[in-house]
């Protein structure tokens, strides 16, 4: 079930958010795959900020989203699908990994966890992110 302000919000503002929302460094990405594989799902992938960036690192991605409005704003090669965290529509060991990127907050965590972990081959590679304009560290 998506959270009501979320399914809103973002069906409202989908081009705002993909306006607004800042892009991830490549060395994320580079990471991020090392890590988990190249066959990855991209789970509330929104407008598809990390989806645009696996794509162009040479992943193949399933992008999950709930809201028609972001959903459509997906690149087509990334094989856009409806679901949630909790409703995943896919059979689980479909992948190498998951990526969530600023989105686990909107979840029901228990109720996620199992098919999140489930999805994946293995479950190695954890990224936190946030948004620090002051910053110049690297991943």
């Amino acid at each position: 079930m998506v959270h009501h302000a979320a399914a809103v919000g973002f069906q409202r503002a989908a081009g705002a958010y993909e306006r607004g929302r800042p892009g991830y460094p490549p060395q994320v990405v580079d990471w991020l795959l090392a890590r988990l594989g190249r066959d990855v799902v991209d789970l509330a992938a929104g407008t598809g900020k990390l989806t645009r960036e696996l794509l162009a690192a040479g992943a193949r991605v399933t992008a999950i989203e709930p809201v028609e409005a972001m959903r459509a704003a997906l690149p087509a090669q990334a094989g856009a699908l409806q679901g949630t965290a909790e409703a995943i529509p896919l059979p689980p060991g479909r992948v190498d990994g998951v990526v969530v990127a600023q989105a686990w907050h909107w979840f029901d965590a228990p109720r996620a966890l199992g098919p999140v972990a489930g999805l994946a081959y293995r479950c190695e590679a954890e990224a936190w992110t946030r948004l620090d304009a002051g910053s110049t560290d690297s991943p």
